[in-house]
């Protein structure tokens, strides 16, 4: 299939109305790509208007049940093209560090593999996995919101967030406030 495949993950258990899918710098009508919303329970969306081999930048809009929109992102896709020019995984922080409330990580992978994509205490125990399974060549985004596996609340301090492929492993130190 031609397009981009987007998806998602809420990072909390609030009701929501819906979603809404914007493409481009500005979150206004015309960058609207879900002129309906999307279902509360929709974890994907398919931009079949994308070419795979060019960048993008969406946002994802998530209604509350009285219509407000909260917007999340912006969240990149460099294309297919330039991920063939990726020797290996890469981890990187979208945004400052320390971090205060949610940490936004963009992964790639440059080939279809296997990840594992985990956070780990300076202690070395795991933490919380946030990411795990076969993945496509691309740029993901995912969200940790400072809770541990069990729904625990993480106490302020550096954590190491570890991307984990088939052939290659990538390292990441953030501090985490509270």
């Amino acid at each position: 299939d031609e397009g981009v495949e987007l998806s998602w993950k809420p990072c909390d258990s609030r009701a929501m109305a819906g979603y809404r899918v914007y493409r481009g710098p500005a979150t206004d009508d015309s960058s609207l790509l879900t002129h309906n919303a999307l279902a509360p329970g929709a974890r994907s969306f398919h931009d079949a208007s994308a070419d795979p081999q060019s960048s993008y930048t969406y946002w994802i809009g998530a209604l509350d049940p009285v219509g407000h929109e909260s917007l999340l992102g912006p969240f990149s896709y460099d294309g297919a093209g330039a991920l063939a020019r990726k020797e290996g995984l890469s981890l990187t922080l979208a945004g400052a560090n320390p971090v205060r409330d949610v940490a936004r990580l963009r992964f790639v992978v440059p080939r279809r593999e296997e990840i594992v994509l985990s956070v780990y205490d300076l202690s070395g125990r795991l933490v919380r996995t946030l990411a795990r399974g076969t993945r496509e060549p691309g740029v993901w985004t995912v969200a940790w919101d400072g809770e541990d596996d069990r729904g625990g609340r993480v106490a302020s301090g550096l954590y190491l967030l570890k991307l984990s492929g088939e052939r290659d492993s990538k390292n990441l130190r953030i501090l985490f406030l509270r």
